[in-house]
């Protein structure tokens, strides 16, 4: 697996760098063509690739009251129909994908830019792993352009289908509020202040994790809880190199995001999205699962946003580096130092 996962991250690293030059006819082939190779890699991954694996297959055969409906429907089907678990794996990659490139081509112009920084991170952490997540997910990033459009109906309706896939994604619809207006004078300092502010309450060891009377909710946190006490999670700190490497990058955004809003006007929703992600991992730090599962729920917004790097540099080759070397990072970070996948 680990071949085929390198094989297809060279291959994007190219396309990615040879965009301009690439008809955009050609572009959408390669664009949709890789995507759908994305779906296939991760619908028939081996068993043992994952940490989530056994526990799918074993929703598939029994259910309990934290399984989303959607995941009961999809499972009934398949069990009443070809009867083999695999291929709820298959139409889950395959719901992902379609999401994705459907709201990448929506939000961007660099749609194997923002592919490759996709399979880098959120491919192996969501499409290969948390399934339900990455469907969800999805469907985040297909809702920006009714938010930024402040057509909240159509917005809300979107993150419905949202949290059909993962209960957690009702952190979503708490983002109705933002809008894609200019960050200057007050409001520029009040958001660039977030962060700051959110890693002062965590070093005082302020939280937001409490216990919520909320069936599913309440179950969760204290799974995610029992899971810290146990020492099975990682430690969630602002101060770790992957997390201040993406401070550093959220203030670079905001400090050129003028430049960057005259070829993408979603680059202060987007801002705002990637601020309010980081803060969440901040406040949830203490209970480290749940700090990384709503973090990374949040900033799948990186997709569009880290390849915007290219606008900001010039020559335009220098940012194309960048994003390239971003995206290796991220592949060396979540499979060889965090260790998401086994390989």
């Amino acid at each position: 697996m680990l071949y085929i996962l390198l094989i297809l991250l060279v291959l994007l690293m190219f396309m990615a760098f040879f965009e301009d030059y690439i008809s955009e006819r050609d572009r959408l082939w390669l664009f949709i063509g890789t995507a759908a190779v994305m779906a296939l890699v991760a619908g028939f991954r081996p068993d043992d690739v994952d940490k989530d694996y056994d526990n799918y297959v074993r929703f598939y055969y029994s259910f309990d009251i934290t399984t989303e409906f959607t995941f009961i429907l999809i499972a009934n089907l398949i069990r009443f129909t070809i009867d083999n678990y695999l291929y709820v794996f298959v139409i889950y990659a395959a719901l992902c994908m379609t999401l994705v490139i459907y709201s990448v081509k929506n939000l961007t112009n660099l749609w194997l830019s923002s592919l490759l920084i996709y399979f880098s991170q959120y491919f192996i952490l969501h499409c290969m792993t948390q399934i339900r997540v990455s469907v969800a997910a999805g469907f985040f990033l297909l809702a920006l352009p009714f938010l930024l459009q402040r057509k909240i109906g159509k917005f809300l309706l979107t993150l419905l289908g949202a949290v059909s896939f993962h209960y957690s994604s009702i952190v979503y619809l708490f983002f109705f509020a933002l809008t894609g207006k200019e960050l200057k004078g007050k409001w520029l300092i009040f958001w660039s202040s977030l962060i700051p502010v959110c890693i002062v309450l965590f070093v005082m060891k302020i939280s937001l994790t409490v216990v919520i009377p909320i069936p599913y909710l309440e179950e969760k946190l204290l799974l995610y809880e029992k899971l810290t006490l146990q020492g099975e999670s990682m430690v969630a700190s602002p101060f770790s190199i992957v997390q201040l490497a993406r401070i550093a990058l959220l203030y670079f955004f905001i400090w050129k995001s003028r430049v960057i809003a005259k070829h993408n006007t979603y680059i202060y929703l987007l801002i705002k999205i990637e601020i309010l992600g980081i803060c969440a991992f901040c406040l949830l730090a203490n209970v480290p699962v749940l700090a990384f599962r709503v973090s990374e729920m949040i900033c799948i917004v990186e997709v569009i946003l880290y390849p915007l790097i290219i606008y900001t540099l010039h020559p335009r080759w220098i940012g194309k580096t960048c994003v390239i070397a971003t995206a290796c990072l991220l592949f060396v970070a979540y499979n060889f130092v965090n260790k998401i996948l086994y390989l």
